[in-house]
């Protein structure tokens, strides 16, 4: 089953460092998708995603292969 969700403005959702300026959705299910990321001057951006391994804890981001290393240490 696909699902949809996104979310807008200057915090959580946020497709723009200038704040509120732009928004995400994402088109897809848990394995695999795309984020549609579009911005406050009217561009827009699309990334597809893909679990590599579950067991590995690796995604691709349009092929690109990223690792989950754990939570992040804030001192």
């Amino acid at each position: 089953m696909a699902a949809r969700w996104g979310a807008s403005g200057p915090g959580w959702g946020a497709a723009s460092q200038e704040g509120g300026a732009g928004r995400w959705t994402i088109s897809g299910d848990r394995q695999s998708g795309t984020i549609t990321l579009s911005y406050g001057n009217g561009t827009t951006k699309s990334v597809r995603y893909q679990v590599d391994s579950q067991a590995e804890q690796t995604m691709l981001f349009d092929g690109i292969k990223f690792a989950y290393a754990g939570v992040a240490e804030c001192s």
